[in-house]
């Protein structure tokens, strides 16, 4: 295993392809990838491991960490692993066929269908379907991002009120003003 002062040589050799450095700084929303980048820049252009640690506050570790990759990568390339966004990957709550059937439920039924009183579905209704249907404990916050990763937004329920009677809305205003606005 090659140690990390291999890989600072081998990157200190390369040619550095500081027009995609800086359109990759430019174009990344992300604080923390925009930071990887300017720590790479900053080290082509000369400054010193204590100069960069103290200027980022970043821990050798990570920036031996970009500084391999770019190494064993290749610039264009490495520049662009060190781009990428941050993922962890974790196993869903729930599977693909799962989901598919969480799906054709939300697209297809309703919670009457299930017990419940209403035509809406909530985060607690969805929460008993699927630890009954699954047999899977989530929270009703598990529930809004899985919904959210399957294209659907939360959408609060509101009541539909019937037309009202203009006539009826004058004569009610008038008995609260003489109700309530005695002289």
């Amino acid at each position: 295993m090659a140690k990390a002062y291999y890989y600072r040589r081998k990157f200190d050799e390369l040619e550095p392809n500081l027009k995609l450095l800086e359109n990759l700084i430019k174009r990344n929303p992300q604080e923390y990838i925009r930071k990887r980048l300017k720590v790479i820049k900053a080290l082509w252009e000369g400054e010193s491991i204590a100069s960069v640690k103290e200027t980022y506050k970043v821990h050798p570790t990570q920036y031996n960490k970009w500084i391999k990759t770019i190494a064993t990568l290749g610039v264009d390339e490495g520049l662009r692993e060190i781009a990428k966004k941050m993922t962890i990957n974790r196993e869903r709550k729930l599977n693909e066929e799962q989901q598919r059937e969480l799906r054709d439920i939300l697209e297809n039924k309703r919670p009457y269908d299930f017990g419940y009183v209403g035509n809406v579905f909530t985060g607690k209704i969805l929460v008993d379907i699927i630890k009954n249907r699954f047999n899977k404990e989530v929270s009703d916050q598990t529930v809004y991002n899985l919904l959210k990763h399957m294209g659907y937004s939360y959408q609060k329920a509101h009541r539909d009120y019937e037309k009202a009677d203009k006539e009826e809305q004058k004569k009610f205003g008038e008995e609260l003003k003489k109700k309530y606005y005695r002289r």
